[in-house]
């Protein structure tokens, strides 16, 4: 005999097994997430900039709108990176919104600055 659930059965049942995924997690692996997301972002932000770079001919009024659409494009293209890093590791977006704060609150590193070299 199986057993039937309501819509709001199913979605507190839903919510749970997101809260125990999210607890599951351990910090390295969502300081690995936050690298990955910081370089998605970077990338997004590159695009972006080459789609719409500032030029030094531009008047003031042109170097701001470039730049405010470069922000736009960036923002737009986060949204497929943010799913696809989500998807990966098998998270709501959610709680990639949730480890992206906590890990700017702890200031964690982003990876992408480069290592200091040794002689």
């Amino acid at each position: 005999m199986g057993q039937f659930f309501s819509k709001e059965e199913k979605a507190a049942k839903e919510k749970e097994k997101k809260a125990a995924m999210k607890s599951s997690l351990q910090e390295a692996e969502q300081k690995v997430i936050y690298i990955e997301f910081c370089h998605a972002q970077q990338e997004a932000h590159d695009k972006a900039a080459r789609m719409h770079p500032v030029k030094i001919h531009h008047t003031p009024e042109q170097r701001e709108s470039r730049t405010i659409k470069a922000e736009k494009t960036a923002a737009a293209l986060m949204n497929p990176y943010r799913e696809e890093i989500a998807k990966k590791h098998s998270i709501s977006v959610e709680y990639l919104a949730d480890i992206l704060k906590t890990g700017k609150e702890q200031e964690w590193p982003d990876g992408l600055e480069a290592p200091p070299e040794e002689e």
